[in-house]
């Protein structure tokens, strides 16, 4: 719905091809959703009879959306642990442009939206909280000062921090990160045969030995990364070499295709099962105008 708009298209002005097979794709998955099934119960036994009980919520961001998804740990007297989905939410990216670190923040807003949520309508006990992020910009936003950040950073941050607690913030890795599906999409039969989707990654049913290391991160007011211009030049500065030579390129357009083609590359490679195959999308050449090869 929202591509359409981009498009600027009248309510009785037929659908360009593009978008006319994104649509008939969707359709044609509507009839796998009788086989998505969900477990009523969250925990195998009774409450009484565990011994620890968290709440864990994922959230990410890309150009296209951002969310979050949330699920129980539950470890048994006899040590097994158990996960359980308990919800999931998303929304599409402003269509005003904003850079990835600010697409994760929106995502980490939700993330302790849903927190607050969850807390105020479960009554029984819920030890630990975690909220785990992949972006290591926005969890330093986060567990900063948020009057040190320009307005937009800075009301959000306070929001975060007013719904969770910033030491419950932590970082993951985003191949780990089931929150992906929600940021990038996926197909049906993606979600139903995805046990990350379902139950969280593998490492949450392991001992908390097993769980991603903390960011070694000092956020003492003297900490480099105190201002947002400050935490773009920290993060931009690691790698200031050109990937693509753009004296090779007589117009732009055949510049932004190029670059959409490589990021499509890496889409793919990360994306194992969710891979790109069609013509590019307009959204995929926007996204190559704002990306940092030039």
């Amino acid at each position: 719905m929202q591509e359409i708009w981009e498009y600027g298209l009248g309510w009785d002005e037929q659908l360009p091809t593009e978008l006319k097979n994104k649509w008939e794709t969707w359709c044609s998955q509507v009839c796998l959703l009788n086989d998505l099934t969900l477990e009523r119960k969250y925990f195998p036994y009774p409450l009484d009879k565990g011994k620890d009980l968290q709440l864990h919520i994922f959230c990410d961001a890309s150009p296209r959306a951002f969310g979050a998804v949330a699920y129980f740990r539950y470890v048994t007297a006899n040590d097994d642990i158990y996960t359980s989905f308990i919800t999931a939410k998303s929304r599409v990216s402003p269509l005003k442009k904003l850079t990835l670190p600010r697409l994760e923040l929106l995502g980490a807003v939700l993330a302790s939206r849903i927190l607050k949520y969850l807390t105020s309508k479960f009554k029984f006990p819920i030890l630990k909280y975690f909220l785990w992020s992949d972006s290591s910009i926005a969890l330093h936003w986060i567990k900063g000062k948020a009057s040190n950040y320009k307005q937009f950073v800075s009301n959000r941050v306070i929001e975060i921090q007013s719904n969770s607690d910033p030491s419950d913030w932590h970082h993951c890795s985003g191949r780990e990160n089931p929150a992906d599906d929600v940021s990038r999409g996926a197909n049906l039969e993606t979600i139903i045969n995805s046990q990350v989707w379902m139950h969280g990654p593998q490492w949450l049913r392991t001992t908390e030995n097993n769980w991603p290391k903390s960011l070694n991160c000092d956020f003492s007011s003297t900490d480099p990364c105190e201002s947002e211009e400050q935490v773009f030049t920290f993060a931009c500065e690691l790698n200031t070499a050109s990937i693509i030579n753009l004296r090779k390129f007589s117009s732009l357009q055949k510049l932004l295709r190029v670059t959409s083609w490589v990021l499509r590359f890496v889409h793919n490679i990360r994306n194992r099962f969710n891979k790109r195959s069609d013509d590019l999308s307009t959204e995929e050449i926007d996204g190559a105008e704002n990306f940092g090869f030039y």
